[in-house]
Parts: structure tokens; C-alpha cells; sequence
């Protein structure tokens, strides 16, 4: 908590200290266009905003899922089991809730299924990448 309130407010309550630490861990992340809005301070352009085609619906893979997704993220984060750091800091019963079919929340599905991924350290066993596993 000390490192996260030694940061700025305004570069709490703006986009910059994500980008921060996007720039930090990948820059590359850094340069395709955002989804909707860009970041703040940059025009609105198409190199920094994906436009949406006339007539296309404007889909949000981050909220507009089915049920497969809605059960991948209600497994993923409660079969973590009751040991998980995740439920040190939200009850298991509220997370349940939350991840309830129908998902209302889906943005807070989301947070929570990335919350127990940084927790339980899942990201450090990130896949290799494609062309890795194919030369094999």
C-alpha cells in the first residue's frame, strides 16, 4: 500500500501510471491503438482508437462473453481453494456471488479472475509462445 500511495494522485486517478508500467514491463504494448478511448492526453485518432465499421455491433470481449467464459473464470478463481491469497482479501462467499451465473459484474469477474492470477503467481507460468512450441 506505501508504494502504491507514493505514486502521485493524479497519476493514480489518470492512465498514466498504467502506462508507466506497461512501458516498464512491455513498451511494445504501448504502441497498438486501445479499444474505444485513447489514452488520455492523445487524440482521437485512428492510430490510437480501433474505430468500430458502420452498422457493426461494438462488441467488448472484456463484457460481452457466453457461458463457457463465465464458467472459465468462476472455476478459475474458486478452485484456487480456500487457502488462495484471494480469499485473505475478499470473502469466498462474495466472490461466489459475484461469479453467480448470470455474471452481472463482468468487469468485476474480470478483476477478480486477474486479481487471483497475480496472487497465486499463475502469470509466472505463462505459456511459451507459439512459434516456440511449434519448432519442437
Amino acid at each position: 500500500m506505501r508504494a502504491a500511495r507514493a505514486v502521485p494522485l493524479r497519476d493514480r486517478m489518470s492512465d498514466r501510471l498504467h502506462r508507466d508500467v506497461l512501458g516498464l514491463l512491455c513498451p511494445e504494448l504501448l504502441g497498438p491503438p486501445l479499444a474505444g478511448t485513447p489514452w488520455h492526453g492523445q487524440p482521437r485518432t485512428a492510430a490510437t482508437v480501433l474505430a468500430v465499421p458502420p452498422g457493426a455491433a461494438a462488441a467488448d470481449w472484456r463484457r460481452d462473453y457466453g457461458d463457457a467464459v463465465a464458467g472459465f473464470l468462476r472455476g478459475y478463481v474458486l478452485d484456487h481453494g480456500e487457502a488462495s491469497p484471494v480469499f485473505g482479501i475478499l470473502r469466498r462467499s462474495a466472490a461466489e456471488r459475484l461469479l453467480r451465473a448470470p455474471q452481472a459484474d463482468r468487469h468485476g469477474a474480470w478483476a477478480l479472475a486477474t486479481l487471483t492470477a497475480l496472487l497465486s503467481a499463475d502469470w509466472l507460468n505463462a505459456r511459451e509462445p507459439a512459434g516456440e512450441a511449434l519448432r519442437r
